[in-house]
């Protein structure tokens, strides 16, 4: 997460030192997490079910940012992660990992 990270600079993230970097075990941090990673699928799916059962993610907060992964959801064989903002605005996603 340095400053001179190509990929985090594409992605619109802070540079943070690696002690700002933690799993989130907040129930109402991850509550957040969930409703804004469902309010993205709405955005951007119209065909999404109005009511998204509930279901475990991982959270990870650095510099006030958040990066949110749900392990049920797949893009082939890859896990996006999402990134949002303090507010929990949508910031950009990395596809690739998994």
């Amino acid at each position: 997460m340095g400053s001179t990270n190509t990929l985090r600079i594409k992605l619109q993230l802070p540079s943070v030192d690696t002690t700002q970097i933690a799993l989130v075990t907040v129930d109402s941090v991850c509550a957040k997490a969930l409703s804004a990673l469902d309010s993205l699928i709405h955005a951007t799916n119209p065909d999404a079910p109005t009511n998204i059962p509930a279901r475990n993610l991982y959270v990870v907060s650095f510099g006030g940012y958040s990066a949110v992964v749900d392990p049920g959801t797949s893009m082939g064989e890859w896990l996006p992660l999402f990134f949002f903002d303090a507010a929990w605005v949508y910031v950009s996603v990395l596809v690739g990992w998994g």
